[in-house]
């Protein structure tokens, strides 16, 4: 990838992913939905949680919320349909589009052996993605540069091909 945009360290490499998280973090991590996340965060950020309705916190809804949200409007939908991930696994990265479902792309990693084994999911059982690479392994963390070229189609394009 040759993008350059001021101020952005693209050869920054962050710590080891799979450290303690603090409650907060680990709580907001493991809530699919983008707008139930970012009503969590907000919760969080003001000091009180009392006023969430249980189901925010829940990392997933059950059909029936899934289905009275989806009707108050399409962009609650958001991040509610990716695929749970496996035992070890923990969200990276987070694409969230500002479309009318509010479509959502993580970036998912594990340890695995040695190594640390990464995957792309969407919400559409992959549709969305642009057929290119969606999982890759790397000794350590990745950089910048390298989460970019992994999640970006060659073309420079995203992987969204909606």
């Amino acid at each position: 990838m040759s993008v350059s945009v001021r101020g952005v360290d693209f050869d920054f490499r962050s710590s080891p992913y799979f450290w303690p998280l603090s409650a907060d973090k680990h709580l907001l991590s493991t809530i699919k939905g983008a707008a139930r996340r970012r009503r969590v965060a907000e919760a969080l950020e003001a000091g009180d949680l009392t006023n969430l309705p249980e189901s925010c916190l829940k990392p997933a809804l059950s059909s029936w919320q899934l289905g009275a949200i989806s009707s108050i409007h399409p962009s609650l939908m958001g991040g509610e349909y990716l695929p749970t991930p496996v035992a070890g696994e923990i969200e990276i990265g987070r694409i969230t589009l500002a479309s009318t479902l509010t479509d959502v792309m993580s970036v998912l990693a594990k340890r695995s052996g040695s190594r640390i084994a990464y995957r792309i999911v969407d919400e559409y059982e992959g549709r969305t993605l642009d057929g290119g690479r969606t999982t890759r392994t790397s000794m350590r963390p990745l950089s910048l540069r390298e989460f970019a070229d992994f999640f970006w189609a060659p073309t420079g394009s995203p992987r969204c091909s909606r």
